[in-house]
């Protein structure tokens, strides 16, 4: 049966990981045997303002005795001022060290006050059991709160280690972020909540936290104001000011000119803006500053794929999974150049890969049932369809092709439903309105054919078999000066068929 098929080959937007910063001492703790004291100690507070009011409060961790703090990265944001509480000291000179946003993490540095010993927990030598009791510590106004849990060992697919706690919901919501200490009243790392929004706590290990964290560059006098900029300019890319979010990354490079994520986030505005030359220029750029960013390769293949250079792009591409074999999106990009350069095996090979390693990517999905689809393996086209559609009911561009599916199996019911839970979705394209027009018409529903043709023609006047279905419909409808007026034009368009049978021609058009 015929359809016409909208093939779209969806690839995946990339999220940037900033090089990480060099090694910051964290053995130089000083034991207290009051734990109790000890910990409180080891707890700051932390509170941020904007134009004098008061913006944020949270809690920091105190990891040695040069001052160095580690807290949540959201309490500085949109922030023009900051202090730092100890106990009944108030700091006002700090100096921010480094930040990983996607960990929502800060490292701060204070000067102590003169001949002031700062005192911390020593650091935790080590993961070694499958689970360990411990302590979740913070501070709840200058009230110390304890609460005895459970340590889990998590492995996590990048091999990185995740440590989850019981029970759950310990720390207000409020109070955001406290610390884990193990039964030998050692430091094991920072606990968070889940930035998805899941229930429960989690803990970053100072392993982890060091590994994330981007060295803000000791040029740069004021790192308050450098982050902010490049907090309202992701503000402005996400809404879709892109030309505001240029002027924002470009100042935070003019203040900066090795800050690898502005130049990593102006690659990205060009892209969105389909200027894939300076969008590569500014991923270079990002890469001369982070030589490990495979984000910035895998959006480098991607520019090339889009402007049809197919062999670039999988250089690039490959370059990303030779950095990290365990990195999904590449694997993605990989199979759209494969599949677009008709190397049908290897891009239903990536699209597997990268399914394994992140198992919901409904773009992956979509694209292996377009192979299928097109080998008119119409149940295995069928189901990875499906698979995509359970994940993101959104993808309207599955909705289609599921439709195109159930046409070409002449299951004109199914493929009518899916074609208008398409529209009713927002979807609208002339081939929909075709598509659907061929369902009804195969079906003997004419007059809603002829609805859904005349929408078609609406927006591509040359097509011949909108017209010779149009032919066909309004002959069906006795309205023959209509009948007539389309089979002109459509024999004026494609002056072959007027040799041809009706029956040949629908064979054709198949």
């Amino acid at each position: 049966m015929y359809s016409r098929k909208i093939l779209i080959l969806l690839l995946p937007l990339l999220f940037f990981a900033e090089k990480s910063i060099a090694s910051i001492p964290l053995n130089n703790f000083i034991p207290k045997r009051d734990t109790t004291r000890g910990i409180r100690q080891s707890l700051v507070k932390i509170y941020t303002f904007r134009e004098n009011k008061l913006l944020h409060y949270g809690t920091g961790i105190l990891l040695n005795d040069s001052g160095m703090v580690l807290t949540h990265y959201h309490l500085i944001q949109s922030a023009d001022n900051m202090f730092i509480k100890r106990e009944n000291h108030v700091y006002a000179q700090h100096e921010i060290i480094g930040v990983d946003v996607q960990k929502d993490l800060l490292l701060l540095k204070f000067k102590p006050i003169e001949e002031e010993v700062l005192t911390g927990i020593p650091c935790f030598s080590g993961i070694k059991p499958e689970e360990t009791k411990g302590w979740i510590c913070f501070l709840d106004g200058e009230r110390l709160v304890r609460q005895s849990s459970v340590v889990h060992r998590v492995n996590l697919q990048n091999k990185e280690t995740e440590l989850q706690v019981t029970p759950l919901n310990v720390i207000p919501v409020e109070i955001n972020a406290g610390i884990l200490i193990s039964s030998t009243k050692e430091l094991m790392g920072l606990v968070t909540r889940k930035s998805n929004g899941n229930n429960g706590e989690f803990v970053l290990t100072l392993c982890s936290v060091m590994k994330g964290l981007r060295k803000i560059s000791s040029t740069e006098k004021d790192p308050l104001n450098l982050l902010n900029l490049m907090d309202v300019g992701k503000n402005n890319y996400r809404s879709r000011d892109l030309n505001q979010a240029v002027d924002y990354f470009l100042e935070v490079v003019r203040k900066d000119s090795n800050f690898s994520e502005a130049y990593y986030f102006l690659g990205m505005v060009y892209f969105k803006l389909r200027e894939y030359g300076a969008s590569n220029y500014y991923f270079e750029k990002s890469l001369e500053k982070s030589p490990d960013n495979k984000e910035a390769y895998n959006m480098i293949g991607i520019n090339h794929f889009f402007r049809e250079e197919y062999e670039l792009a999988e250089k690039y591409a490959l370059k990303a999974t030779s950095l990290d074999y365990q990195y999904p999106n590449p694997y993605l990009n990989l199979g759209s150049i494969y599949q677009k350069t008709a190397r049908e095996s290897l891009a239903i090979a990536n699209y597997q890969k990268c399914l394994s390693l992140k198992p919901d990517v409904p773009r992956a999905y979509c694209n292996i049932g377009i192979i299928y689809e097109n080998q008119k393996k119409y149940t295995e086209a069928l189901k990875y369809y499906k698979k995509a559609f359970d994940i993101d009911s959104t993808l309207s561009e599955t909705l289609v092709n599921m439709g195109n599916v159930y046409l070409r199996q002449e299951n004109f019911n199914g493929a009518i439903r899916i074609y208008n839970q398409a529209l009713k979705k927002g979807f609208s394209h002339w081939l929909i309105h075709y598509n659907l027009g061929v369902a009804f018409y195969f079906s003997e529903k004419y007059q809603d054919a002829l609805k859904e043709f005349t929408f078609a023609l609406a927006t591509n006047k040359e097509e011949a078999s909108i017209h010779y279905f149009l032919f066909l419909v309004n002959d069906k409808t006795n309205n023959q000066k209509m009948a007539d007026k389309h089979k002109r034009i459509a024999l004026a368009i494609q002056p072959e068929w007027k040799n041809k049978s009706q029956k040949e021609i629908l064979e054709e058009i198949k």
